[in-house]
């Protein structure tokens, strides 16, 4: 069964759907939908992962290909990649996930 991260930032008029299958050897294929063009640019050369690049960040292909495809440092993409992954892999509960759908970052400006 399929994984779904759905990015939106209200800063960035950019949305963005995150979708994972797990594979039979562990790994997990992913598939990624953008209205932002470095997004769509990042999801052609990021169509699968696996154990290292979900467990690591300067290992990982998820972050390095972030890097090269101009991925903004505040994109909120790559982390939802690898939330999408953890999901799909098991390593974050799917009922836990359900129960608590959302997830915040607010800018206070006081």
């Amino acid at each position: 069964m399929s994984s779904k991260v759905v990015v939106d930032m209200p800063i960035c008029p950019n949305h963005t759907v995150i979708e994972t299958d797990l594979n039979e050897d562990g790994s997990v294929k992913i598939h990624i939908k953008s209205t932002c063009s470095h997004v769509r640019d990042y999801a052609k050369s990021l169509t699968e992962v696996e154990l290292v690049d979900m467990t690591s960040m300067t290992d990982s292909k998820i972050m390095k290909l972030a890097e090269t495809s101009h991925i903004t440092p505040t994109c909120l993409v790559p982390v939802s990649i690898y939330n999408a992954c953890w999901l799909e892999s098991g390593m974050i509960s799917k009922t836990a996930a359900k129960n608590s759908p959302t997830s915040t970052m607010t800018f206070d400006m006081e």
